[in-house]
């Protein structure tokens, strides 16, 4: 079955944490308002509004601690607003 790309609209909560994991397709994301702090591959990443990212397929989003001592993956600080185009 071919997998066809989708793009999804994300609004996350300040301080909300999405899990650590993983996506077997590339993804690129642009986030729209809000600051957000994650991890990728181990690599630390702070977006904010008008940056964007493209992660390689089957690379971890692993957890993070941030300074304010939440764990997760991605750490929203302000809440926000993202979007995220998965590849097929």
């Amino acid at each position: 079955m071919e997998r066809k790309p989708f793009l999804t609209e994300v609004k996350m909560e300040k301080g909300a944490v999405i899990p650590p994991h993983k996506h077997p397709h590339e993804q690129t994301g642009y986030l729209v308002s809000g600051h957000m702090d994650f991890l990728v591959d181990g690599e630390h990443h702070i977006a904010k509004p008008g940056d964007s990212w493209n992660i390689a397929g089957m690379l971890n989003m692993a957890r993070l601690r941030s300074r304010i001592g939440r764990g997760g993956s991605l750490l929203t600080r302000k809440g926000g607003l993202f979007a995220v185009l998965h590849a097929g």
